[in-house]
């Protein structure tokens, strides 16, 4: 069940300039079997904990196909678009969201389904009550997963800036890529647009055990965090940093920067189960395939001022759960 403990927070919005460069593909040692971590973390307070013993879909938005129509629906979804029925919990002894990806879809037109869920509502079908929420800088989220075991279903887990008017802001804790069992992608996505004039600092991450032996991510239940405030990303793989971004935090004009963004403004939470960045889920003989996850956490810095997490436009609401 979701519980949020919530001291009081002030936003502040400074821009940002960041030089575009390649990241390279980094190769990390890890301990695959590592234990869930404890809920307390040193120097950070807990906001936020869901362990799913079961949906909470006042917390949780389950995309559906109407979240992301268009004219050439099944060609954009991979043929496979968002389907709420796909998502579900078990409520084993410590409880597993489960993100399915199927054959088959409600609206008839596509041959298969995959899965996700948000922290916001792009759809008026949404059932039941469902409040918005986002996170603020200075947070670290941390999920536990086990990643699709299909080498050409994907799984991913991504948060998204929310009011950004001279563009996105897009943190990709990973991507799982086709076929590629060791190696997932991080990015940083930004810019007025994703195409053409968006921007992202990508990088291959292979995961390998303490002994250098690649690992199949599929085979372990991982720990994933990203941490950000106005000067860095930095994202983890049980413990380990994978990726970090320096941010370049001093005003930014125009003629300095054409794309300025920003990291101090709040971010959305998604995750979901689908095509991989390579590929489509029709190349999968073993459907269904399933993300499994055990938690999700939400931390603030010690000290870090602090508000509701809820509502659109921040406004305080009576949801909060302490």
């Amino acid at each position: 069940m979701a519980k949020f403990i919530t001291p009081a927070l002030v936003f502040t919005a400074l821009s940002i300039c960041l030089n575009a460069q390649p990241l390279p593909n980094k190769t990390i040692k890890i301990n695959p079997n590592l234990p869930e971590s404890p809920l307390t973390k040193e120097g950070y307070v807990l906001l936020f904990s869901d362990e799913f013993e079961t949906l909470n879909t006042s917390t949780w938005n389950r995309s559906g196909p109407g979240d992301y129509s268009s004219q050439n629906f099944c060609e954009e979804n991979k043929n496979s678009p968002k389907n709420a029925s796909n998502v579900s919990v078990v409520p084993d002894e410590d409880g597993t969201l489960i993100l399915k990806v199927r054959e088959g879809e409600e609206q008839n037109l596509c041959s298969h389904s995959s899965s996700e869920i948000k922290s916001f509502s792009a759809s008026l079908q949404q059932e039941g009550p469902f409040d918005e929420w986002v996170l603020p800088p200075k947070c670290y989220v941390e999920i536990r997963t086990r990643v699709t075991d299909c080498g050409d279903v994907g799984s991913s887990f991504w948060l998204y800036g929310v009011g950004f008017p001279n563009g996105i802001s897009e943190p990709d804790i990973f991507e799982l890529k086709a076929d590629l069992k060791n190696i997932f992608q991080a990015n940083f996505h930004y810019g007025p647009n994703y195409i053409p004039d968006g921007k992202a600092l990508s990088a291959e991450i292979h995961v390998k055990n303490l002994n250098g032996d690649n690992i199949d991510l599929d085979d372990y239940d991982l720990n994933f965090g990203i941490f950000w405030d106005k000067t860095q990303l930095s994202m983890e793989l049980n413990g380990i940093e994978y990726y970090n971004v320096e941010m370049l935090y001093e005003k930014c004009k125009s003629k300095i920067c054409k794309n300025p963004y920003r990291t101090t403004l709040p971010y959305h939470v998604l995750l979901g189960a689908g095509a991989p960045l390579l590929g489509t889920v029709e190349d999968c003989n073993s459907l269904p395939d399933n993300q499994k996850v055990d938690y999700i956490r939400v931390y603030i810095e010690e000290g870090a001022k602090a508000v509701n997490l809820y509502g659109s436009n921040f406004k305080p609401t009576n949801k909060i759960q302490v």
